[in-house]
């Protein structure tokens, strides 16, 4: 639907795409609350919390295991079966999420956001941008830029 609303571009995209995006991410906070409903145990919580009050990205999973003192085993399917991703897509969506804060809140170039988040370049940064928000960074700045 958003690759129809971006061929189109008449005067309604920009709300038809805005109410697009609102229906993906309402989709997304719901599968966040059944997540909830499953009994996650407080060991994973706190690796989940230890993760998201961090600014890095670049987490091994022998840390993180020795942190609740688990097998790096363990702490991957646990985390696979709890939250329904691995602990690497987790932290490629948080880079994702905090790259798209940044093309919402600054003008930085995206080579410079690129960089910042440790993309290896920046057409790299442009395909995990465009296969997680089904925009490309171009786009996603213009429907998301916040007024400074």
């Amino acid at each position: 639907h958003i690759k129809n609303e971006m061929k189109i571009n008449d005067g309604f995209s920009g709300l038809a795409l805005e109410g697009l995006v609102t229906e993906m991410m309402a989709l997304v906070l719901r599968s966040n609350d059944r997540l909830n409903e499953k009994k996650i145990p407080e060991r994973l919580k706190y690796i989940v919390d230890y993760i998201n009050s961090s600014n890095d990205f670049d987490f091994s999973l022998a840390h993180l295991a020795g942190l609740i003192n688990v097998h790096p085993i363990h702490l991957h399917k646990s985390f696979k079966k709890y939250l329904n991703t691995t602990i690497g897509e987790y932290l490629r969506q948080r880079k994702i999420d905090a790259a798209c804060k940044e093309l919402s809140e600054t003008n930085k170039s995206f080579s410079e956001i690129a960089f910042n988040y440790s993309f290896s370049d920046q057409a790299h940064f442009n395909k995990l941008i465009k296969k997680y928000t089904r925009l490309t960074p171009s786009q996603y700045r213009f429907l998301y830029k916040k007024p400074s």
